[in-house]
């Protein structure tokens, strides 16, 4: 009965403390990042204030820091709110795998938490997936790993993230997929593509969808509106007549059929 009173009491006690801040994000590890007045900051599990509510953007901690933003200044801090870095930049996100995505004079570079290039510049440095960022140069896309090594070349017209080893990629208007030495596994022949998942993929030629497996063999043909781009646990969304439905990869009708 004790220890039921003290947990009721610690319980209380941290509901007391959450009432002054307008919103609490999830904890990453023991700490959580807060909002109060527009403004954020971080506390720990016991809900004191570890980081000031001082911030005006704040990303959660990942990688052993955080990315701040105070006025047009941008900062990576420690857990204790210890300023690790100024980080000199236009405009700066992440962490992402570690790093930081800056830009600079309408250019893109990868940086760590000290402000240090990790790459050279591009267009555009895009979403990272599987240790590797998409870039974009001269109209072209390719791979850059977390050190900002060239892995793909900047060639295709469009590209989506890796997943489970593979990458969709548009070059010539026609969609395909490469796996990360950037060889092409499957041709570029569909009209659209989207990523695997569960070793399957949806893809569209002349307006009909298709499952097909990682050698580019059509599993089944989907006879209904794709309304999910990927499988999860072994079904895939669809919609029939304005209801929703989930069909195997063999595009049978698992659930909600009738």
């Amino acid at each position: 009965m004790k220890s039921i009173f003290i947990f009721l009491l610690i319980q209380f006690s941290f509901s007391q403390t959450k009432t002054n801040f307008d919103h609490i994000y999830d904890f990453s590890g023991d700490i959580a990042m807060v909002t109060k007045n527009f403004k954020y900051g971080f506390i720990n599990r016991s809900g004191s204030i570890v980081v000031p509510i001082q911030y005006d953007e704040a990303n959660s901690f990942s990688f052993g820091y955080s990315l701040v933003r105070k006025n047009k200044s941008y900062f990576s801090i420690d857990s204790s709110g210890k300023i690790i870095a100024k980080l000199e930049y236009d405009y700066v996100n992440g962490p992402y795998n570690g790093f930081l995505i800056a830009q600079a004079n309408n250019k893109t570079i990868l940086i760590d938490n000290k402000g240090n290039p990790k790459s050279k510049y591009y267009n555009t440095i895009s979403f990272v997936s599987e240790g590797l960022f998409a870039v974009e140069s001269n109209g072209k896309w390719g791979f850059i790993d977390v050190n900002g090594n060239e892995k793909i070349d900047s060639q295709f017209d469009s590209v989506f993230s890796f997943s489970e080893g593979y990458a969709a990629v548009l070059s010539n208007g026609k969609w395909g997929f490469i796996d990360t030495t950037g060889k092409i596994v499957i041709p570029t022949i569909y009209d659209n593509a989207f990523n695997f998942k569960e070793n399957l993929a949806v893809v569209i030629k002349n307006s009909i969808g298709y499952v097909i497996d990682k050698k580019g063999e059509i599993v089944s043909t989907i006879n209904y509106k794709i309304y999910s781009l990927g499988f999860k646990d072994g079904l895939l969304e669809v919609e029939s007549n304005e209801k929703t439905l989930y069909i195997d990869k063999y595009g049978d009708c698992q659930i909600n059929c009738n």
